[in-house]
């Protein structure tokens, strides 16, 4: 399983930055690249889900993001499910008047042998430049 990780330091109350993370329609204000095509349930909550869809290397793919674990408002972690199965995972921690978040994705590739080159080649940087994208636009976002 290949994995991708980022921290950034926010300055808004974590319920804020929470509510952010775990909201489907929020996320897609900040998100690196996909489009929401559906959700259930109410955010941040075990069970519900969003779905996805989304460009990896000119390829449209389709994911759907179940909530599996919440701490509120110090976890949140989603597993996905599609082409690319893996887990995203959240951990907020006031950090004075600012919240410290790490950020990570974990993520199964297709292909077997031929997805791991791929990712080692290209995939894995593009993910990582995403993530990266993605938590210092979450910092935008909530700082406004």
């Amino acid at each position: 399983m290949a994995k991708v990780e980022s921290s950034v330091n926010i300055n808004a109350p974590i319920e804020k930055v929470f509510d952010a993370v775990a909201d489907p329609e929020k996320i897609a204000h900040y998100a690196s690249s996909g489009v929401l095509t559906d959700s259930e349930g109410t955010p941040g909550e075990l069970g519900s889900y969003s779905e996805w869809d989304y460009n990896v290397a000119g390829m449209k793919l389709h994911s759907k993001m179940t909530v599996s674990e919440v701490d509120k408002p110090r976890k949140l972690v989603e597993e996905m499910s599609g082409a690319m199965p893996g887990k995203w995972t959240w951990n907020l921690e006031q950090d004075g008047q600012a919240v410290k978040v790490d950020f990570s994705i974990e993520y199964d590739l297709p292909g077997g042998v031929l997805g791991k080159i791929a990712n080692q080649l290209f995939l894995g940087r593009m993910n990582q430049k995403n993530l990266e994208g993605t938590v210092r636009r979450l910092k935008v976002y909530c700082e406004t």
